[in-house]
């Protein structure tokens, strides 16, 4: 309910500033898309320094944004040094000056990530809530002010559900985490590793075909619907480096054309080969569309670049990490 909220007051921001008659008709809502440039726009990124975490579905957009003169800087990450030490006063429990008093909704947080929009100093709390904030802004999911024959309305519909497709996916990856450590989050593995193996045994026996079934019947359903009548997917303004969304077909995860749930899709997919490479690679094969959507996700040349530079940070820790024990035949 609140992933939805979010995505309307985005709709209706844009639609204010642009004196749009917003009407409760698609009819009467609809102009022509804006050129895919804006003025710089900056924003902060605030994440623990040392994993990818939760903060990685967040920096993708960033750095595969359509729209020039999008910057971010990852806060405890600065100069590729970590510091945790310039989180704590935004997410300490037990700080009381929790944020700038000044800005607009500025905290307290329960926990990273939250981004810090400058140009409203508009701060916000939560993955999903985020990457739905971000997403219309950096133009990864469709939306009235730079796609084809786009409305406000219509573009609240699609955020809404590619918006559950991405929950999914959150959802996919905090079962991950909680397969290493599914007794205590502040205990270490070694401390609960009998009960971590039980876990993993049921999670790859049945929650990984689940997903990963899903994930595929996605997939083909949006290659049927483009199939059916590509043209009522309009095209984004300005396309990727390394991307042909016509020879696509439609076979996305969460739309027929791209979106930041696809480039979420080719984060978590990259974790589960790194946790359950053994797992995964038995049942790989029986998913074809996903894996021909991954190898069109992984040559997106800024994905690309991402990767090798040392704005990544490794696998290893966090959400998705290599037990052995809990990757083999048991």
């Amino acid at each position: 309910m609140v992933l939805v909220v979010v995505v309307n007051l985005n709709a209706l921001e844009l639609a204010t500033s642009q004196n749009w008659p917003l009407e409760t008709s698609d009819h009467s809502n609809k102009f022509e898309p804006q050129e895919a440039v804006m003025p710089d726009r900056s924003f902060d990124l605030w994440y623990w320094p040392n994993i990818p975490g939760r903060g990685e579905f967040i920096r993708v957009l960033f750095e595969c944004s359509r729209i020039k003169g999008i910057h971010y800087t990852d806060k405890a990450r600065l100069d590729g040094n970590a510091d945790m030490d310039c989180l704590l006063p935004y997410f300490s429990h037990e700080a009381h000056e929790l944020g700038p008093s000044s800005a607009e909704l500025a905290g307290p947080f329960f926990a990273p990530p939250a981004i810090h929009d400058l140009e409203h100093d508009f701060w916000l709390s939560q993955t999903g809530n985020i990457v739905s904030y971000l997403a219309p802004i950096v133009n990864l999911v469709p939306n009235a002010t730079y796609s084809v024959d786009m409305t406000p309305d219509k573009a609240a519909r699609i955020q809404a559900s590619v918006a559950s497709r991405f929950s999914t996916l959150h959802d996919f990856s905090v079962e991950a985490h909680d397969s290493h450590h599914p007794i205590a989050m502040m205990s270490y593995y070694e401390e609960q590793r009998p009960q971590a193996l039980l876990r993993a045994a049921d999670f790859k026996k049945n929650r990984i075909p689940k997903f990963l079934g899903f994930i595929e019947r996605c997939i083909e359903k949006n290659k049927q619907l483009w199939a059916q009548e590509k043209e009522k997917y309009p095209v984004y303004a300005e396309p990727l480096v390394g991307l042909d969304d016509e020879e696509a077909d439609g076979a996305w995860f969460a739309y027929p054309r791209l979106t930041y749930a696809d480039l979420a899709l080719g984060f978590v997919m990259e974790g589960m080969q790194f946790a359950y490479p053994r797992c995964m690679g038995k049942l790989m094969p029986n998913y074809p569309l996903l894996r021909e959507c991954l190898e069109r996700i992984n040559k997106l040349e800024a994905l690309q670049a991402y990767k090798k530079s040392d704005r990544r940070p490794p696998l290893g820790d966090g959400l998705f990490r290599y037990y052995p024990e809990m990757d083999d035949e048991k």
